[in-house]
């Protein structure tokens, strides 16, 4: 994506990558931030919904990445 790029759909595209190498919890928080920032940011240009629909496979990723580190820390709590 160039730097000064503000089309909707290089800014998704940068949105992609970014998710796909989150893989921390605060990682996740901060990228979920980025995704709340284009939902505001191009709601009124594309509409809520499709807004929305683009981002939701996104926001699960990052969900997982989060559940996964839930998991993770349980497991070390398991007495055994």
């Amino acid at each position: 994506m160039d730097k000064r790029s503000t089309h909707w759909a290089d800014v998704f595209n940068w949105l992609q990558v970014v998710v796909d190498s989150c893989k921390t919890v605060q990682q996740s928080d901060n990228c979920m931030r980025l995704l709340q920032n284009f939902e505001r940011t191009y709601e009124n240009r594309l509409g809520i919904s499709e807004c929305m629909e683009m981002l939701r496979p996104l926001k699960h990723q990052l969900w997982n990445v989060g559940e996964l580190s839930f998991s993770e820390k349980m497991k070390k709590l398991e007495i055994k």
